[in-house]
């Protein structure tokens, strides 16, 4: 089993908790959690990648073990959050990758990618997994994720391509499951 490395890193004044797996010469994958959780939600999920990856997992600004300064000392914006995001992966000589996001980080991640496309070459949203209605729905999704893997091992790839497949892919949500009752 690869093991998960627990860091911090100070990036602009800020304490930011991040997860880390993996060899740090293999290509790299971020993870961005979503609303109200942490990288904790993705436990399960970096060890498996981390055994072809480098796994990047960090807590945003306000969430899990990251700093969580008062709406009085840091404006909370998507933007904001990019920025410290980028930051992370800057000191961690990250220049290109793949995201996985989830809810409140897919906003940081489309900031991300239109700050810097060249280093973003694909990216998809575990909603789209999660919140399939159909069996159909689900494999397609699991597809699309497998598929966006599948990528970081062929990087000369047409990123082009595979960046209009994420956009797309993202753009269409199905609408979650009714609850009985």
């Amino acid at each position: 089993m690869t093991a998960v490395h627990y860091r911090y890193a100070t990036v602009a004044g800020r304490r930011l908790f991040y997860r880390e797996a993996g060899s740090a010469d293999a290509p790299a994958i971020v993870l961005l959690h979503g609303f109200p959780t942490s990288s904790f939600m993705f436990r399960n999920l970096i060890p498996a990648l981390a055994q072809r990856y480098r796994v990047i997992a960090p807590d945003h600004l306000g969430f899990g073990l990251s700093d969580m300064p008062s709406a009085g000392e840091f404006t909370y914006t998507f933007d904001a959050l990019a920025d410290l995001t980028s930051g992370l992966l800057a000191q961690l000589g990250v220049t290109r990758y793949a995201m996985y996001v989830h809810d409140y980080g897919a906003p940081i991640g489309w900031r991300l990618a239109l700050a810097d496309p060249d280093a973003v070459h694909v990216q998809t949203d575990i909603a789209n997994v999660i919140s399939a209605r159909t069996p159909q729905a689900r494999t397609q999704a699991q597809a699309q994720l497998h598929g966006a893997l599948q990528v970081l091992d062929r990087q000369r790839q047409a990123v082009d391509a595979v960046l209009e497949r994420a956009i797309t892919s993202l753009s269409v949500h199905a609408a979650p499951p009714r609850l009985p009752g």
